[in-house]
C-alpha cells in the first residue's frame, strides 16, 4: 500500500503541475486564430483587388474599339478609360502594362488596337498629373471633372 499512496501522490502533484498548461494552450489558439483571420483577410483583399483589375482591363478592351472611339460615347467613354488607368496605377499596374494587357484580350486587329492604345497613352500622359481623388467617381460614370480635361478626340 505504501507505494500505492506514493503513486497517488505523486500523480496528485504531478497533475497539479499540469493544471496551468491548458490555460497557457487558450492565448495560442487564440493567436492561432487570429492568424488564420489575417490570412482569410489578405485573401479577401487579393481576390476583390484581381478582380477590380479585370473590371478595368475589360474596360480597357471595349475603348480600344475605334468606332467606340469615334462614336457618340467616345469622349465619355475616353473618361472611362482615364478612370479605368487611375484605379489599375492604385492597384499598382502602370498605365503601359494595364493597355498591353488590353490589347492582348481585344479581339481586334493588333495594328488597330496599336493606334487606339496610343491614343488612349497619350490622354493619359496628358491629364494624369490633373486628376484628383475626388474626379475618379464622375469620371467612371463618363462625366468630365470641374475644371474640364479638354482631352483630344480620337482621328482614326
Amino acid at each position: 500500500m505504501p507505494t500505492f499512496s506514493l503513486t497517488c501522490v505523486l500523480l496528485l502533484m504531478w497533475g497539479g503541475g499540469t493544471l496551468p498548461l491548458p490555460a497557457q494552450m487558450v492565448p495560442a489558439q487564440a493567436n492561432t486564430d487570429a492568424q488564420a483571420q489575417r490570412q482569410l483577410q489578405t485573401e479577401a483583399q487579393e481576390s476583390s483587388r484581381r478582380r477590380r483589375i479585370q473590371e478595368n482591363i475589360r474596360l480597357l478592351v471595349a475603348v480600344l474599339d475605334p468606332s467606340i472611339l469615334t462614336g457618340p460615347t467616345g469622349p465619355a467613354q475616353t473618361l472611362q478609360a482615364m478612370a479605368a488607368l487611375a484605379d489599375l496605377l492604385n492597384d499598382n499596374m502602370n498605365p503601359g502594362e494595364s493597355l498591353e494587357k488590353a490589347m492582348k484580350k481585344s479581339s481586334i486587329n493588333p495594328s488597330v488596337t496599336q493606334k487606339t492604345s496610343a491614343y488612349i497613352l497619350q490622354c493619359w500622359n496628358t491629364i494624369s498629373n490633373k486628376i484628383s481623388q475626388e474626379d475618379l467617381p464622375g469620371m467612371r460614370q463618363g462625366r468630365e471633372p470641374d475644371p474640364p480635361l479638354h482631352l483630344p478626340p480620337f482621328q482614326p
